[in-house]
């Protein structure tokens, strides 16, 4: 997959990004260490032992490294967690919008993935 392939795959600008990050290389290198970083892990913990406090952090994290990288579509869900704990506290819809960062997640991933497979 080409990266201009990858930005439409995860409904992100590629132009914006090169605005930010000037090369396309450099651009493929940051996207390529995505995976690597350990935040969505540790929301999912704090997910799941009710840390509200980790599950802001994270989210508000990865959030921003998501509008970064110009990943559109995780970088909203995670904007939408964010705000939804951000009085530390879990409400009705909390697991819902847990549940759209991890699916956008996984499948960011999985085009990070075949973006790799090129390398």
């Amino acid at each position: 997959m080409e990266i201009k392939a990858f930005y439409e795959e995860v409904g992100g600008s590629f132009t914006e990004v090169m605005g930010r990050l000037l090369t396309e290389e450099r651009i493929r290198r940051f996207v390529l260490r995505f995976p690597e970083d350990r935040t969505f892990f540790e929301l999912c913990e704090g997910f799941d032992g009710g840390n509200w406090q980790q599950v802001f952090s994270c989210a508000h994290t990865m959030k921003g490294v998501c509008a970064n990288l110009g990943l559109e579509r995780l970088k909203e869900a995670a904007s939408a967690l964010t705000e939804n704990v951000r009085d530390l506290s879990g409400k009705p819809d909390t697991a819902s919008l847990f549940e759209t960062v991890r699916a956008e997640y996984e499948h960011t991933v999985s085009a990070i993935r075949k973006l790799a497979e090129i390398e």
